[in-house]
């Protein structure tokens, strides 16, 4: 699917959300800032780029939606961080963001396995996490089935579905000829992005979401679609995603649209920190729910003092 901009939420809400994300970056009781790095990898041919938030821990990889890249997670790295103190590893697919482009009939398989070479040379070759947004949770869906027992937990975003993808769907995609050569006519990656995604699509259908990996799985409440049919259609290959193991546990995301990770931050935040604090399991993952539980009661503390100060003083 290809990804739409984030919808705009009421005022209040967004200085809500804004709010919650200052205070989760400002927490007394979080680790000093981490040391980011980057680093262009050669993945056999052409150069990955990858940026990586140095931590702890079991590592976490983050799978951006299609036609994005690296950048897109940037608001919520500090406050992952800063709860986790994991080191967080972003990319850019080939031909987005400062990757290099790779062959043109390069299929989603073979993307992967790129994406294994640059871990394997950047030493995260080992267990890990998954977040995913989109299209990403395809390459997630894959790289966790080529690695299930190194996929130690995953949190799954608004992810693009084969249940949705339905032959009657890619042909309706494909009929937009106009979208279709402007997104191409960007050049990078959309070129084979565009001419793969139908096949990529279909092979999506063979490859089921490891059913051992703990995931949770948040849908927005605004689907990407405007259409009610194919809105009703999306919500439903959700519920049937997450009712297909008892290791999924499904979210609705209330009041956000497609890019849930922009319009709710800190549910999105909260879901990490908890996929990630079971999947340490141990003091590991007791000093990491620790760490959260201390910035909800900060947050807490501080939303009142707020509210108490802009109230007109009692005669």
């Amino acid at each position: 699917m290809i990804e739409r901009r984030p919808t705009t939420l009421p005022r209040s809400r967004r200085l809500v959300n804004l709010v919650l994300l200052l205070l989760t970056l400002c927490l007394s009781a979080a680790p000093a800032r981490a040391q980011a790095e980057d680093h262009m990898v050669d993945v056999g041919g052409y150069r990955l780029h990858f940026h990586v938030v140095k931590g702890s821990g079991l590592p976490i990889l983050f799978e951006a939606g299609g036609g994005d890249d690296a950048s897109t997670w940037n608001s919520i790295l500090a406050p992952i961080a800063n709860v986790t103190g994991a080191t967080l590893i972003t990319y850019d697919r080939a031909g987005f963001g400062s990757s290099e482009v790779a062959p043109l009939d390069y299929n989603i398989i073979k993307e992967v396995e790129g994406l294994e070479i640059g871990l394997a040379k950047l030493g995260y070759a080992g267990n890990i996490m998954l977040v995913a947004h989109s299209l990403g949770g395809a390459y997630a869906t894959v790289y966790a089935s080529r690695h299930p027992d190194q996929v130690k937990s995953a949190v799954l975003l608004d992810i693009s579905l084969p249940c949705f993808n339905t032959d009657a769907e890619l042909e309706s995609m494909m009929q937009d000829k106009k979208q279709i050569a402007t997104l191409k006519a960007k050049g990078g990656g959309w070129p084979s992005l565009i001419s793969n995604y139908a096949a990529n699509a279909r092979l999506m259908r063979t490859i089921p979401f490891p059913g051992k990996v703990p995931a949770i799985a948040i849908t927005s409440e605004k689907t990407p679609f405007d259409d009610k049919a194919e809105a009703d259609r999306w919500r439903t290959c959700h519920q049937e995603f997450a009712a297909e193991s008892p290791n999924i546990r499904a979210i609705t995301a209330y009041g956000t649209g497609h890019y849930i990770f922009n319009d709710s931050p800190e549910l999105v935040v909260a879901a990490i920190a908890e996929s990630y604090a079971r999947a340490l399991g141990g003091p590991g993952g007791a000093q990491v729910a620790q760490r959260y539980l201390d910035s909800a009661m900060d947050f807490i503390n501080e939303s009142n003092r707020r509210e108490a100060t802009s109230q007109p003083a009692k005669k």
